[in-house]
């Protein structure tokens, strides 16, 4: 049962890859004044939310996998001055899924359901969970704050990608083991996702 839980969030972290590297490769086309100023929910204009979505997963993996305390892992969250344009994003992007994948890849069963217990700035008491369930708090980020990027693209009168889970899953599996769906199977599944 570990084994399958483990393989499922695998398979998250692989919709998370697929789903950024759609995104950014996108926002490399929006005009640079676009990228900069135009405003997202919660994390400023959507460069400096993308470069939150991207600095929050390098931050957990540091810490996750013992590179960083905890405080010097959120401090990393901060660094997004460094990421300027969709390029540099791009760039920090991939070091990050580097990062990410070899601890998915060096992770064991055992070490999935784990607790970890740590401390959270001004928090009274430590706290702890297991792994698993921390390592779904950075895929579900993921899905939250690419959602924020897209409503804020969307306000700026462009279409923006398709990233959805179900996206991805029809995309892989059609890229391994059927032919290319039609426009009209395309579009019969963007009206089942508004």
């Amino acid at each position: 049962m570990i084994e399958a839980a483990l393989s499922m969030a695998k398979v998250q972290f692989a919709h998370n890859r697929w789903a950024n590297e759609h995104l950014l490769n996108f926002l490399k086309s929006l005009p640079a004044e676009q990228y900069a100023q135009t405003p997202c929910s919660g994390n400023g204009p959507i460069g400096a939310t993308v470069a939150h979505l991207i600095l929050v997963q390098k931050s957990w993996l540091t810490w996750l996998k013992g590179d960083k305390s905890l405080a010097d892992a959120i401090a990393i969250v901060r660094q997004s001055a460094s990421l300027e344009d969709a390029a540099a994003a791009h760039k920090e992007w991939t070091a990050v899924d580097d990062l990410t994948n070899a601890y998915l890849d060096d992770l064991i069963d055992e070490a999935f359901v784990t607790e970890r217990t740590f401390s959270l700035p001004g928090a009274p008491a430590p706290s702890s969970l297991p792994l698993w369930e921390m390592l779904l708090q950075l895929t579900s980020h993921g899905v939250h704050t690419r959602a924020q990027v897209i409503s804020a693209i969307r306000s700026t009168g462009v279409k923006p990608p398709e990233v959805s889970f179900l996206r991805f899953c029809l995309e892989t599996r059609q890229a391994s083991v059927a032919p290319e769906e039609t426009d009209d199977e395309i579009s019969a599944e963007e009206e089942l996702e508004d």
